[in-house]
Order: structure tokens, then sequence, then C-alpha cells
């Protein structure tokens, strides 16, 4: 069985992002690309692929634009957990427009921030 959780190559909000906190990433590690994925597909029989935070990413530009947060000082994932309680109301709304715009537009799933990969050989 393989699972991961990890980042997309093509959002552009991601990508100024991970410019702007360069001082907090490995040389070596990149963001998942279709190519990654279907790599990691073919080894498995059975496979699952979901993709989370397409408008949530404003979160992101709140934290910066708004709350001045330096993302080379603090990681913006790990301030959406420990302010999560603050965000949830922002999140929530910005979570139902995900839903919807990727149940129109599935294709949109490659903008998105995060992608879910669980692949099994049953």
């Amino acid at each position: 069985m393989f699972v991961s959780w990890d980042p997309i190559a093509y959002n552009p909000l991601i990508k100024v992002y991970r410019k702007l906190a360069k001082n907090v990433r490995t040389e070596d590690e990149h963001p998942l690309t279709m190519k990654d994925i279907r790599e990691i597909r073919s080894f498995f029989p059975k496979s699952e692929f979901s993709a989370y935070w397409l408008t949530t990413l404003a979160i992101f530009l709140k934290f910066y634009l708004i709350d001045g947060v330096d993302p080379n000082k603090e990681r913006y994932w790990k301030k959406i957990v420990t302010d999560e309680k603050e965000l949830r109301p922002l999140y929530n709304r910005l979570k139902r427009v995900d839903d919807i715009l990727l149940s129109v537009c599935p294709p949109l799933k490659w903008l998105c921030w995060n992608a879910v990969l669980i692949c099994g050989k049953d």
C-alpha cells in the first residue's frame, strides 16, 4: 500500500509561495507533477486520487498580505494547524466553493495545493 499527501506542482500561488519560502526547503524536494502521479499509480492496480485546497489557498494570501507572516519564518501549513479554530469559518466557506468548482470542472484539481494518493495492490 502507498499513501501520500503532497503538494501539486501547478498552482501559481503555491509556486510564488515556494519561491518566497525558499529558506525552508531542501534542494531536491519538488511538488508532484502529473508524470510523478502517473508513475506512482502505474505500480498499483488500485489507486484513488483526490485534490484539495483550491480557493482555500486564499488563507495563504491572508497570512502574507493581511497578517504579514514571513513564509521563511513560519511555515504556513503549520500556522493553518495552530490557528485552526480561528481559520475554520473562512476555511469552511472557501471549501464549499472548492467543492462546487472541482465537481463542475474536475481538471481544476491540478491547480489545487495538495494531492492525496491512496494506492494498493488488492
